[in-house]
Parts: structure tokens; C-alpha cells; sequence
């Protein structure tokens, strides 16, 4: 069979991620595949030389689509209404004739860019298409209007989700039963540039005045890390002595501006860094060194940032929604804060600080945990089922 994997671009990120090992292991099993990525937006590539060294053809789209044309239908005449679903048919046409002319048995993007634009060009692109959430009860900004809702319907989109709230996002948004959403959750590959375990341990095991935290994540708008920072102040302000660490690319540039003026401020100097995206063999380092791994946002899917904590034998300090509980074992769940409760977050930063026993006894429940329930094998064979394909004869 013929696979296209769309992905939003070739640099590391939590999507891109799972999609490559989805496009390898598709490649594994005997079938042909191709990913699509629209133009980076953060450092380099890396994804596209991996993939490309794996055999798999990799397609890099000119420009971003702009789909600031599609907003709410409410309250338009009759006229209104037929000139705008004109507009927009010109500008689908225009979307799609800037995509190579290829056609595919099944196209899975990944995230909301991709997946609208397979939408728009479902006719060009496959036979079987799939709508890809990656997030958690959520719309990404997106206004899904009564146009896409019923475009999507009636073109017998296949619905996918990577966690509990995601599926009752997508369920609630496009009028389908809760059962016809697939929930396939990420799966955790440490990749080759990682250490062994016992690296881990024994890093911790040494004394060390400053309490570390490492905040990993892409900084999109549904994440948190203003609740963070505060935290910090609060506990910079009672004389603890800690730092966090901020890792991870941010789209919105006003947003990086806003982040480093508030680290540069007296109240957060010296307690607070941010290095922005980091490469494999920097994120395992930084890995090693924290002793907390946190996650602050307003709404999650399957966060790779929180397997990777897992992986590294850290304990977490999350966010208290459904798509972090649902990744964590039952004994870390008691160390979840409300939304915006940054009050909240710094007494659990100050009780786990209390004691390296504690920390050491929940890092080695977490890698336990994601060994078990997010192995790729597991991920894989969901997808297989969900794709009705079988491994073909080498």
C-alpha cells in the first residue's frame, strides 16, 4: 500500500516525532511511504536527513497555507453565504494545486495545519483520509465552522486521537459517537543517542545545593509557563534554592520576547534559564541533570515530554488535566496542580525537594511505566488495526 504521512515540518517536535516512527515502521513492514512537511519554523531539518536515510521519499512543501479566510457563517444573508463558499472553492483549488500530484491508498496527517489541508484536497491527495488530533479537549485556535464540520462528515473522514480527551473533543466537534474515534497514544522510542539508564540514578544519587526543574516543551499558547515562572518567584521569594530550566522552540516570537524579559527580571535572575530547541544529545544531558521534570499547560494530548521524564527516571509536577493523568501511574498523580495554581505548584516543588528518597522511589516507578503501557510495539499494533493493514512478506 501506499502511505503519505503529513506532517507540519521536518524539526523535532512531539508530532513530528510520532509520525516518523509511524512512517519507519510502515516502511519496516513492506509498505511504501512519503512524508509531506510544510516549511520549518524553528532550527534546521533533522527529521528530514533521519527519514531520508531510512529510504523514505520526504517532500518539503513551499509555504504555510493561510486559512485566515475561514470564520463563522452565523448570521450571513443568503448572498453572503453564497459568495464566501465561492471564495472559498477558489482558494481550495489554489491549496491544492500547489501540492505534487500524487495520489495515496491512505494520508494521515499530523496536527491541525496538515490535517485541514488533506481535507481541502482529500480528492487529490487518497482514497482513505484520516483526521489526526493531537491535542487535548482543545481547538488549537482553529474555528471549526459549520463548513469544515460538514465537509469532513460527508467526505467519511476517519477519526483519530492520541488521548481520552482529545477523542471527546473531536466526538463533541464533528457529531460523532465517542466509538468512532480511534484513541492511538504516543509511543516512546529512545533513539540512539541515548544512555543507559543507570546514568540516571547515579547522577542523582550525588548531593547538590540547587534543586533543579526541567520545563520541556514547545511553548504553544496552550502551554503554561507564566504559572511556572510565578511558582519560582514564590519560592525564590521564601529562600529556596532552585532553577528551572525552559527547553523548546516558540512559534509566536512576541511570546519568546515576553518570556525573556520576565526571566530577566530581579525576581527570576539567576533561578530561571531558557535555551530554546534543543538537539537529541543536549535534551539527554539536560535530562541527566534535572531532578524534576514539570509540565505546565492548559491542555495536553499524549505529552512526549512527559514519557521522556518518565523514560529518565524523574519525578513529575504536572498540570492536573486528563491528558497528563492519563499517562502517569497512580502514585505520581498526587503531584498535579490546578490550572494556573501557581501557589499550588510551589508547595509540591518545595515537599519533593524535601527528600531524594522520594524523587529517586518515583523516577523508577515512571520508567517502569512507560517500558510498560508506551511501548512502540503497543503503539504500532493499534495503528495496524486501526489501518486494517498487515505486515506484507519481505
Amino acid at each position: 500500500m501506499k502511505f503519505l504521512i503529513f506532517i507540519p515540518c521536518f524539526t523535532h517536535g512531539g508530532a513530528e516525532k510520532q509520525a516518523s516512527i509511524l512512517a519507519m515502521h510502515l516502511k519496516e513492514i513492506g509498505h511504501y511511504v512519503e512524508v509531506w512537511g510544510l516549511p520549518s519554523r524553528g532550527k534546521g531539518t533533522p527529521l528530514l536527513e533521519l527519514l531520508t536515510t531510512a529510504g523514505i521519499t520526504c517532500r518539503q512543501l513551499d509555504r504555510w497555507p493561510s486559512f485566515g479566510w475561514i470564520y463563522q457563517d452565523a448570521g450571513l444573508n443568503p448572498a453572503s453565504f453564497l459568495l464566501r463558499a465561492f471564495l472559498r472553492l477558489l482558494r481550495n483549488r489554489k491549496l491544492c494545486a500547489e501540492l505534487p500530484r500524487q495520489r495515496f491508498d491512505i494520508v494521515i496527517p499530523f496536527t491541525i495545519t496538515p490535517s485541514v489541508l488533506t481535507l481541502l484536497c482529500r480528492k487529490q491527495l487518497g482514497v482513505r483520509i484520516f483526521w489526526n488530533h493531537r491535542s487535548g479537549y482543545d481547538n488549537g485556535s482553529f474555528i471549526y465552522n459549520r463548513y469544515f464540520v460538514r465537509l469532513a462528515t460527508s467526505a467519511n473522514v476517519e477519526f483519530v486521537a492520541n488521548s481520552q480527551d482529545g477523542a471527546h473533543f473531536v466526538a463533541d466537534t464533528f457529531n460523532q459517537p465517542l466509538a468512532s474515534v480511534s484513541i492511538i497514544p504516543n509511543a516512546f522510542v529512545p533513539d540512539g543517542t541515548w544512555k543507559t539508564l543507570p546514568t540516571f540514578e547515579r547522577h542523582r544519587t550525588n548531593k547538590r545545593n540547587t534543586l533543579r526543574l526541567l520545563h520541556l516543551a514547545n511553548l504553544n499558547r496552550e502551554k503554561d509557563i507564566w504559572t511556572a515562572l510565578e511558582a519560582i518567584r514564590i519560592l525564590k521569594k521564601d529562600g529556596s534554592n532552585v532553577l528551572l530550566d525552559i527547553a523548546g522552540f516558540t512559534p509566536f516570537k512576541e511570546d519568546e520576547r515576553r518570556l525573556l524579559e520576565e526571566i530577566s527580571r530581579e525576581d527570576l535572575f539567576g533561578s530561571v534559564r531558557f535555551c530554546g530547541p534543543l538537539g537529541r544529545a543536549e535534551l539527554e544531558q539536560w535530562l541527566i541533570d534535572a531532578d524534576i521534570g514539570l509540565l505546565s499547560t492548559r491542555c495536553e494530548g499524549t505529552s512526549n515530554s512527559i514519557l521522556e521524564y518518565m523514560y529518565a527516571r524523574l519525578p513529575i509536577i504536572g498540570t492536573d488535566i486528563p491528558g497528563i493523568r492519563e499517562l502517569l501511574p497512580e502514585e505520581n498523580r498526587k503531584w498535579l496542580f490546578p490550572v494556573g495554581d501557581s501557589e499550588k505548584l510551589a508547595s509540591l516543588i518545595q515537599k519533593m525537594s524535601e527528600s531524594e528518597e522520594l524523587r529517586m522511589h518515583l523516577g523508577a516507578e515512571n520508567c517502569a511505566h512507560v517500558e510498560r503501557k508506551f511501548s512502540m510495539l503497543a503503539t504500532m499494533q493499534q495503528w495496524e488495526r486501526v489501518l486494517k493493514i498487515t505486515h506484507k512478506a519481505p
